[in-house]
This record gives structure tokens, C-alpha cells and sequence, in this order.
């Protein structure tokens, strides 16, 4: 699900956020709201906002799920489980697999095993002095907004373990790019230094290249691709988040 949201328009995934805008109506009836009204409850100017997304046309901004949790009278956690496999079900088929946790990860020893070795990885590089200042904690550039700061340093951030990662399997980008299918050495150059993202699709390719177990390297990246998801589902089991 990814800090920036995954960008896709296959007839498969607009099937997919039609069935998730049926569930989202579904729990805003449940809980007494009008559109108008629940368009009010999550601070949305007009109500065409909820409409598009009931229809399937757009989603949910990760930033505003905590919101329409709360105005559907349901917790963060498991509002997020249930539309997560409508909105990125590549993600939800590796955390959860074909039984998503609601109330907890205790069936689920192998994800915490997985997310105690992410944290792991993820440890090792919380030091990161370059990319702060001491007025915003951000290095921001002209005419960047915090939030755009945030999500461009947490980009490179990740990048650099990317870098790690590859680098500690014994691969160059060149071939590294060969393992992944990349067309070109540069598309790996780009996500180590944050100028681009490593789709979603590819999750598990990468995972291979690195040799890596694909559902610790997802709850690696998903940390700094889609933080507010990962505090949703695993609350800060680090203190390194801006």
C-alpha cells in the first residue's frame, strides 16, 4: 500500500476498489451516516469525495484512515485488514496470506518473526544525521513541503538499505537488474536513490535477488513506502519515524 499510492488501472485492480467502495458504503450505512453526513465526520468539504470512492473511482488517502475508522465507529486495525486486500492485495497476500489477524498477529508466528528481522535491518541505518535540520528535522529543498520532504527523505532512506541489501548479496546493478528483469541498470539506480519506487508486483522478485525471505523485505520497505499502514498494522516498533 505505500506511502504514495500504489498507481494502477488494470480491469482486475477496478474491480477490486468497486468491491472495496461497496464495503466502505456497507460500514458507512452500518453506522447511521448519510454521505453528506459522513462527508462532514471526516472533514471532506463535499460529499462527492465519498461517492467517487463508494463507486470505486478513487480510495481512501493513507493519511485518512484512522479518520473514516473512526467515523465508521471501528478501530484502525481492523478497518485497515478489510479493505487492505481490495486496495493492495499483493500486500495482504504476503502479511496475512488467506486469513488476515483483526484482533492481533498471535496465529501468525511467522509474521513476527519476519517483522522482529525487518526491524533488525531497518535498526542498523536509524541514524540518519544527513537528512535532518534542526528547524523541521527534515532536509527540505526549496519549495518542498514537509509532507513532500518526508516522503523523499524516508524514499532515500530506504534506498540506502536497498543499496545494502544488494550490494551484501555479492550483485552490481548490472546484474542485479538482470536478476529483477529490469530492462535497464539505471530503474535499480533510481529506487536505490530514492528517485523512484519499487513497484509492488515486484515484492518477492527483489526479496529473491537479495535472498531474502519476501515477507520480512516487504515489512522493510513497507515501513518507509507507507508508514501510516505499517503503524496502523504493527504500531512504531522502532522509534525512528519522524
Amino acid at each position: 500500500m505505500y506511502t504514495n499510492t500504489q498507481k494502477r488501472s488494470s480491469p482486475q485492480t477496478q474491480a477490486l476498489r468497486k468491491q472495496a467502495g461497496q464495503l466502505l458504503k456497507n460500514m458507512r450505512e452500518e453506522a447511521g451516516h448519510s454521505q453528506r453526513s459522513f462527508a462532514a465526520a471526516i472533514g471532506a468539504p463535499i460529499h462527492t469525495f465519498v461517492s467517487q470512492i463508494e463507486r470505486g473511482l478513487a480510495r481512501i488517502p493513507p493519511d485518512q484512515f484512522r479518520i473514516w475508522a473512526r467515523a465508521c465507529g471501528l478501530d484502525a486495525r481492523p478497518f485497515l485488514v478489510a479493505i487492505l486486500p481490495f486496495y493492495e492485495p499483493d500486500t495482504a497476500a504476503l502479511l496475512f496470506g488467506d486469513a488476515p489477524p483483526v484482533e492481533g498477529r498471535a496465529a501468525l508466528p511467522d509474521l513476527d518473526r519476519a517483522l522482529a528481522e525487518a526491524n533488525a535491518i531497518v535498526a542498523s541505518f536509524a541514524c540518519r544525521p544527513n537528512e535532518r535540520s534542526q528547524d523541521t528535522g527534515l532536509a527540505t529543498k526549496p519549495g518542498e513541503t514537509p509532507q513532500a520532504a518526508d516522503t523523499r527523505c524516508r524514499r532515500e532512506d530506504l534506498g540506502r538499505i536497498l543499496k545494502h541489501l544488494r550490494e551484501r548479496a555479492g550483485h552490481p546493478q548490472r546484474a542485479f537488474a538482470s536478476l529483477v528483469g529490469a530492462s535497464s541498470y539505471t530503474f535499480v539506480s533510481l529506487v536505490e536513490t530514492g528517485r523512484n519506487r519499487l513497484p509492488p508486483e515486484q515484492t518477492c522478485t527483489w526479496a529473491a535477488a537479495y535472498g531474502m525471505d519476501a515477507r520480512t523485505f516487504l515489512l522493510v520497505i513497507l515501513r518507509f513506502y507507507d508508514p501510516e499502514t505499517f503503524a496502523i498494522l504493527f504500531g512504531n516498533t522502532l522509534d525512528i519515524d519522524r
